[in-house]
């Protein structure tokens, strides 16, 4: 049965789910550094966390059923103010752990960085200088790729999803202006885009419509063909905004790696990830973290508007449930299956 050794090891109690999770994260690993986090997870990075999440918020609600079940008494009580506070607090770390869920993601998927470009820029001719291998069709006539590429390499120990796009232009032809739409969707799904020009061309309207549409988006502008005579102007350079700019020729093979250093900077600096993933989550943890999240907001509304005890203490049981599922404290069958359906067998 699939997940069989590990799921009697949660079941005995000798790790918890989030830790069982990251045995899957374990055995999928594509690089060292997703290696690494998963490792931590399994060691418990993130079942730490939790735990003293939940007991922050177990010693607010003792106080809150202690005021319910001792109303009479007179009882040295946190005041509500500080109770605020500290939920506050704790609210906060929540949402630190659901930042890092992009993080996670790249990790487990890879960073999905796209080449995009007009036509004939040479955004196939770089995939296949990344990959070292002639993996996408490469001809002087423009239009040629029409649908996405996508491969994966490993960049400075970084899964990378190297995806190559059709050319981004104007174009009448209905099959090429179905991969045009679908360029402009990867770029607004893509955590880096490598925007390529050709060095040996004056820049067009379709070359600052690419600027326009990674002006919010982590990038690299990559001029390419720097082995032809260069027909951009100093100040045409200048248009192309502030970012980092690496010349290179993928026919001959020049600046390739120094455009891999730059990835990886670019990763790496904080645009992308930080350079401290050791704790990560996944869409699971993400989505109980945001419902532990309301239900803090609900607790400390109920407290500042002086609600009965009683309608905070529903939704700080809330919260303590939410993150409970987290680690495997409070879980169903259903969610089990769903989780150990993932291993193979004799795992």
């Amino acid at each position: 049965e699939p997940g069989e050794f590990t799921k009697r090891a949660f079941l005995n109690g000798r790790i918890d789910l989030s830790q069982a999770e990251a045995v899957i994260d374990l055995i999928r690993a594509k690089t060292d550094l997703s290696l690494k986090t998963a490792t931590n997870m399994l060691l418990g990075g993130l079942s730490k966390k939790i735990r003293k999440l939940r007991s922050s918020i177990a010693q607010i609600l003792a106080e809150v059923e202690a005021s319910i079940d001792f109303p009479d008494e007179e009882l040295d009580f946190m005041p509500p103010d500080e109770m605020i506070e500290r939920l506050k607090a704790i609210a906060e770390e929540i949402k630190k752990l659901i930042e890092t869920a992009k993080e996670g993601r790249i990790l487990r998927e890879g960073v999905r960085a796209v080449i995009a470009g007009k036509p004939n820029v040479g955004k196939s001719s770089l995939l296949n200088r990344l990959l070292s291998e002639e993996r996408a069709i490469v001809t002087d006539i423009p239009g040629t790729t029409r649908d996405s590429i996508e491969e994966y390499i490993n960049i400075g120990g970084i899964p990378v999803k190297i995806i190559d796009t059709a050319g981004i232009r104007l174009t009448a032809d209905p099959v090429e202006l179905e991969g045009v739409k679908r360029s402009r969707r990867m770029i607004e799904m893509a955590d880096l885009v490598l925007a390529m020009f050709d060095s040996s061309q004056k820049l067009t309207e379709e070359d600052f419509e690419l600027l326009k549409l990674i002006s919010d988006k982590p990038a690299l502008i990559v001029m390419n063909k720097i082995d032809l005579p260069s027909q951009i102007s100093s100040e045409d350079l200048a248009k192309l905004s502030s970012r980092r700019i690496v010349r290179i020729s993928a026919l001959k093979e020049i600046g390739v790696d120094e455009l891999k250093a730059e990835i990886v900077k670019l990763i790496t600096g904080g645009k992308v990830i930080s350079s401290d993933s050791s704790v990560t989550i996944n869409l699971r943890h993400k989505d109980a973290l945001r419902r532990a999240l309301e239900s803090l907001s609900y607790a400390m509304d109920s407290i500042d508007r002086g609600e009965p005890p009683e309608l905070v203490a529903v939704d700080l049981h809330g919260a303590l449930n939410c993150l409970g599922e987290i680690v495997g404290a409070v879980t169903n069958e259903e969610i089990l299956d769903r989780i150990f359906s993932q291993f193979c067998i004799g795992k």
